[in-house]
């Protein structure tokens, strides 16, 4: 079976926000089961199906097995001890880590930096899943 990486890494990105993303092994495609945020209805179709056949459907990383948090703070590990280390650091406590870490890094000049990191943690998320559920990764 084959999947292709830009539609994992499209349905993690978008996982983040919200939504349920389902590999069908038989179509060999990716579905979005619902998305909560921006209140796209759940496929109801697609439920029914998935009752039917649930070994037909491999769940993609969800956000708690992305965990950006994490990578965040794997990012800021190995940053040299520094007052910007522990500023960094500051972002990942309390409300709204996600929004506070960008901010920092944009101040920074850093955020090319840290979205090329999280694009090769993706990258490697998205291989691992394919690689433990037997899919072939297509680069195309």
């Amino acid at each position: 079976m084959n999947v292709k990486l830009i539609e994992i890494l499209d349905a993690m990105n978008y996982t983040g926000i919200g939504a349920q993303f389902l590999y069908h092994t038989k179509t060999e495609e990716i579905v979005m089961l619902g998305d909560k945020v921006f209140g796209l209805a759940r496929n109801e179709a697609l439920e029914k199906d998935l009752r039917k056949h649930p070994d037909d459907y491999i769940d993609l990383p969800n956000e708690y097995e992305i965990d950006e948090v994490g990578m965040m703070d794997t990012y800021i590990e190995n940053f040299p001890e520094s007052d910007l280390k522990d500023e960094l650091s500051e972002t990942l406590v309390g409300r709204s880590p996600l929004s506070r870490f960008e901010e920092k890094m944009k101040e920074n000049g850093l955020w090319e930096d840290w979205r090329q990191y999280r694009a090769e943690e993706f990258d490697w998320i998205a291989r691992k899943w394919a690689a433990d559920n037997g899919l072939t990764v297509v680069e195309s």
